[in-house]
């Protein structure tokens, strides 16, 4: 029962969503809160980019109502650090919001997303775990303050820097929630597992008009508001018990933005460059400058984030997790064989015409 209960924010979310962001086009073109074509991105006409505040209004709508669930099954009670987090994602929304309008720099971001970090740490948003190879999960003790800046602050920037082609960060963020919310679901943190799957609704509905090609952008809003939701949930809930299996499933979980992320900016201060300094070494510019197109790297990355995600599953139910992992790296077997094959034909291409 408990487990078919879980289905009513995710669809109520989706719902809400997917009904908000044609409201939000029009609202976004009345005021010409759009997004500019220029020489980082793909596409070519300007584009109404706060379909995040479509998001944002489904995935608070959903979570309230869950959090009149948790009056009639107990399994569903919303803690003050649940409501923290509800309000964290809402302030990051409003950061990326700001941002998406006036054009923030991004030094007075960084310090407004550390404050808001500040803030629902107070509240109990708190890493307490993280696992160290050949000791399990140990406590962070004194240090979970700076650990969980780091790691909130650090999981938003990186999904939003994801935002760089049509349905990327929606569909990366959607399916990296809904891996957590099955890792979570199994380990008993049934809260968890209904607030990540309310996010998953709100990411997939908005993908309805972010599909490519994009009719709406969610803009640093929405990629903020799913960063940091997924952060906060993988910190309170799996990162916030002695379990080896729950303080290592998030790497999994969000391996893939983490990790383009990471060798984004160590390549950029190698360079000599600000680590923040934009250009065009994310994982899917790769992929494009390779010849594939917007659409199957935007599937591919998909499909790589799915993977990753699905060792979460392995260390948690052994069976279920071979069974996605076997089933993914078929999907992603070929993909690759395909990617490689255009690459190989594009370098064909570009020796014959030298």
């Amino acid at each position: 029962m408990t487990t078919y209960l879980l289905l009513f924010p995710f669809a109520l979310a989706w719902l809400v969503t997917l009904q908000g962001v044609p409201w939000v086009m029009q609202l976004g073109q009345r005021h010409q809160w759009v997004d500019q074509p220029d020489h980082r991105k793909v596409h070519r006409t300007p584009i109404v980019r706060v379909g995040g505040l479509g998001m944002a209004a489904g995935l608070l709508l959903a979570t309230l109502v869950l959090g009149g669930m948790g009056w009639i099954h107990s399994d569903f009670r919303l803690t003050g650090a649940d409501w923290a987090i509800v309000l964290g994602g809402l302030g990051f929304f409003a950061i990326g919001f700001a941002d998406d309008i006036w054009q923030l720099p991004p030094l007075p971001r960084l310090v407004m997303q550390v404050l808001v970090a500040l803030g629902v740490w107070g509240l109990g948003v708190q890493v307490e775990y993280l696992p160290v190879p050949l000791f399990g999960a140990v406590s962070v003790g004194w240090l979970s303050l700076p650990i969980t800046i780091l790691w909130i602050a650090g999981t938003a920037n990186a999904l939003n820097w994801f935002d760089g082609l049509d349905g990327l960060a929606g569909g990366v963020g959607g399916l990296c929630a809904l891996m957590l919310a099955i890792t979570a679901m199994l380990q008993g943190q049934w809260v968890t597992a209904a607030m990540a799957l309310t996010l998953s609704g709100a990411a997939l509905g908005f993908l309805r008009y972010n599909f490519p090609p994009a009719k709406i952008f969610m803009g640093d809003g929405g990629s903020y508001l799913i960063g940091f939701t997924l952060a906060a949930l993988c910190a309170h809930g799996l990162m916030g018990t002695p379990r080896l299996m729950g303080a290592i499933a998030p790497f999994f979980i969000l391996g893939i933005p983490l990790l383009d992320m990471t060798l984004v900016m160590i390549a950029r201060i190698s360079n000599g460059k600000s680590p923040l300094y934009p250009d065009r070494r994310h994982l899917h510019h790769r992929l494009l400058a390779r010849g594939c197109s917007p659409l199957m790297t935007t599937g591919y990355i998909w499909a790589l984030s799915v993977w990753t995600g699905s060792w979460s599953l392995v260390i948690t139910r052994p069976s279920l997790g071979w069974l996605c992992l076997g089933a993914t790296s078929l999907v992603l077997g070929a993909m690759t064989l395909f990617l490689l094959r255009i690459s190989r034909k594009d370098k064909l291409q570009t020796s014959y015409s030298a």
